[in-house]
């Protein structure tokens, strides 16, 4: 599995997909293959070829929804990226970045108000998470909410005094 990731990430790509699919055809129900190989599809942005070995495999991790809600949203199916999303919270409920990934999918809607509804679900789970305290310290900002913003960005700082992206956006509110 290493050689397969290797020359994917090395640029040959092909040659990473059909190092992958050679083992699974030995080793049918190795699921850490069959999720390196429905990632490198993703990757390679063969939506259809994705989709299908997903759904052929049962695969049902966090990222592996992460990347369905990606591709749904892409395609403007939006019930189906959130339920996705929501999938993949269930799957992994302490991970920033599905929050994160979620909360973006709504602010590209302009829907700020559902994107740090989103962010406040993923502290109560990570508290002290920079990188979602900054997010909703941001959204609050676009939402017009500058004490908000500033709670949230003083709230990173606490953690973090060197924190750039909170004193950027602290400079914002003022």
């Amino acid at each position: 599995m290493n050689d397969a990731i290797v020359s994917f990430d090395g640029g040959d790509k092909e040659s990473g997909v059909k190092i992958l699919e050679s083992i699974l055809k030995k080793e049918p129900n190795n699921e850490e293959v069959k999720n390196r190989l429905a990632t490198f599809y993703y990757q390679l942005g063969e939506e259809e070829k994705f989709i299908e070995f997903v759904n052929d495999n049962n695969l049902k991790s966090a990222t592996i929804y992460n990347m369905l809600a990606t591709i749904y949203q892409s395609r403007g199916e939006l019930n189906m990226a959130e339920e996705n999303f929501q999938l993949a919270i269930e799957a992994s409920p302490k991970s920033p970045q599905i929050y994160i990934n979620y909360a973006a999918y709504y602010q590209s809607q302009s829907k700020f108000d559902k994107a740090l509804e989103i962010i406040e679900r993923g502290l109560t789970h990570t508290p002290g998470s920079i990188t979602m305290l900054n997010s909703a310290a941001s959204i609050s900002l676009k939402m017009g909410d500058k004490s908000q913003s500033q709670e949230y960005a003083n709230a990173v700082l606490r953690l973090d005094p060197n924190n750039s992206q909170a004193k950027a956006i602290l400079a914002e509110t003022i």
